[in-house]
């Protein structure tokens, strides 16, 4: 046996080697086929491609679309004047020039910057107005889809849709693993969005509201339930939502608040004035204006009718919080504010001081205000991007827009924060 084996030695590797292409070849070609065609690499193939299609006249289209789109539909360019200092008209008219110049670089990621850095960032944080990105495109078309199949005739949600999905803002926007969503839905709704804590006990109780995207969990309403037995005979309790970014008023009048309001309901204004463009004129016939009533006397608002006066649309907004089942704390209720209070939390921070839910400490608000529909978006035709931007320009029932912030019943003492600021309001009784 072993003189066969040192004999035919040659022939038994060779028959090895071939034995171990022919079970390895087809694995590897399976593999390899595989690997080509998988979705997201397939997508990443056909997203370059439709990238390095877009010539400069698509590019000049797609910035002409955009500031007639904005000229037409959005509110608030005096604001931004007002507020941040800045021409937003002469911005448009410099980044169309730029991008008219054949001697300046032109891809899709640089038309992308030119929008952002050289056009939106120097309207931040007025009206929502920006480009949207990756990760907020998918979460908002998933959030939206959901709508859709609870809804499929719903006009709103299709309107939504067809902002978020259009056949070039597929390609513009890469998918993403699920790994990635699973990452970006934890961002947008994060777990332990409430912090529950006891500062001194039978005295001072603490809750901090992180953020009001999350829709609320029957685990969530249970907490609070319980933590409110827990203070009810507490003094005083604190309601923290400084950096709150926003997402749904819902969030924090059905969880948070209602507990705490008895049967009497509360209720404030706030008015809205639009622009008679295409894009909000869909916007409102898809939304049935169903949470807005037309407004025709306003003269009590001339203060500020300068901002408004050429504007055809004007409404009222009446929000309510009815209580529903009543806690039995009966304390003073406290709230931290500060500037990075924007969009929802800015309508949370407005209602619940104007209808003196709590006494507010800490820093202006953000404002970042949007229709009580939410923003409207709009893709541009070539290159697929989505613009976002509030199609009402919101006042508070004194004329005063909420761009400009809400402002405390008392501001940070120097040297110390919003929460160190109200503890010693308390120990002092100055309130």
């Amino acid at each position: 046996m072993k003189n066969f084996i040192k004999k035919h030695k040659k022939i038994l590797r060779s028959a090895a080697i071939n034995l171990s292409i022919a079970v390895l070849l087809p694995a590897i070609i399976f593999f390899s086929f595989s690997w080509y065609n998988d979705p997201l690499r397939v997508a990443a193939r056909e997203r370059n491609a439709f990238i390095n299609s877009l010539t400069r006249e698509d590019f000049i289209y797609d910035v002409n679309y955009m500031l007639r789109v904005l000229e037409e539909n959005f509110p608030s360019f005096e604001i931004i004047y007002s507020r941040n200092g800045v021409d937003m008209h002469e911005k448009g008219r410099n980044i169309r020039e730029y991008i008219e110049n054949p001697s300046n670089r032109m891809n899709f990621y640089r038309f992308w910057d030119v929008l952002h850095y050289d056009y939106f960032v120097h309207a931040f944080p007025v009206g929502h107005l920006r480009t949207v990105s990756t990760s907020e495109r998918h979460w908002l078309l998933a959030s939206t889809l959901e709508w859709v199949e609870a809804s499929p005739n719903d006009p709103f949600t299709v309107h939504f849709v067809n902002a978020l999905d259009s056949p070039a803002t597929r390609l513009a926007y890469p998918p993403l693993s699920p790994e990635t969503m699973a990452a970006v839905e934890a961002t947008f709704a994060p777990e332990g969005n409430l912090t529950k804590e006891i500062i001194q006990e039978g005295q001072i109780a603490y809750l901090a509201v992180g953020s009001m995207l999350p829709s609320i969990s029957d685990a969530e309403r249970a907490a609070i339930r319980d933590f409110y037995a827990e203070i009810a005979d507490f003094e005083h309790l604190i309601i923290d939502i400084r950096g709150n970014g926003g997402g749904w008023v819902h969030y924090f009048d059905e969880l948070i608040a209602r507990p705490l309001t008895t049967r009497e309901t509360r209720i404030a204004r706030f008015y809205h004035f639009m622009p008679y463009g295409d894009h909000n004129m869909d916007f409102m016939r898809a939304a049935e204006q169903t949470l807005l009533t037309r407004l025709r006397d306003t003269e009590f608002l001339e203060q500020y009718l300068h901002y408004t006066a050429e504007f055809e649309r004007r409404f009222v907004q009446r929000h309510h919080v009815r209580g529903q089942w009543r806690s039995d704390f009966n304390g003073k209720i406290w709230m931290l504010i500060d500037g990075g209070v924007f969009s929802s939390s800015q309508i949370v921070a407005e209602f619940y001081k104007q209808t003196g839910f709590a006494t507010f400490v800490g820093e202006t608000t953000g404002g970042m205000v949007a229709a009580p529909m939410g923003s409207n978006f709009f893709a541009l035709p070539n290159t697929g991007i989505i613009i976002r931007y509030d199609p009402t320009f919101v006042t508070n029932r004194y004329g005063r827009p909420l761009e400009y912030g809400t402002r405390p019943h008392h501001y940070n003492r120097p040297g110390m924060d919003a929460l160190e600021t109200t503890l010693a309001l308390i120990a002092e009784g100055g309130w």
